[in-house]
């Protein structure tokens, strides 16, 4: 019944695998195949490495997934999370850090005219 649910509102709505991928190639792979959601949340935390990283959102990229960046909530006030968002054209974040939303528009603004907001085009923000 999940499923058939999933693929039927993939379409109108954001469906994010949280802790269904736990930001895993594997647990990707299979939601691609099994059509369980349409963006993945990553967390940097889960996965290991950068290279990693960019390697689940290519593949997240190539099912014509969304992608938000994330972190634990607490976990750093380090403005990485919305470096790391931005240079993988990730469509949203999960900021809990009012420095990385400060980070954020310190980005937008050294960004100008080149700068794009996701909105709609959540899935292919890149």
């Amino acid at each position: 019944m999940y499923k058939e649910l999933c693929i039927s509102i993939l379409g109108l709505c954001q469906v994010v695998g949280d802790d269904l991928l736990m930001s895993n190639p594997k647990r990707i792979e299979r939601a691609i195949r099994e059509s369980a959601c349409n963006s993945l949340l990553l967390k940097i935390n889960q996965i290991g490495t950068v290279t990693e990283a960019i390697d689940v959102v290519k593949m997240a990229n190539e099912a014509n997934w969304g992608v938000v960046v994330s972190h634990r909530y607490g976990e750093t006030d380090d403005s990485f999370i919305a470096d790391l968002a931005v240079a993988l054209g990730a469509g949203q974040i999960k900021a809990w850090s009012s420095l990385q939303r400060r980070a954020l528009l310190r980005i937008e603004e050294e960004l100008g005219d080149q700068a794009v907001y996701a909105g709609e085009d959540w899935r292919s923000a890149s």
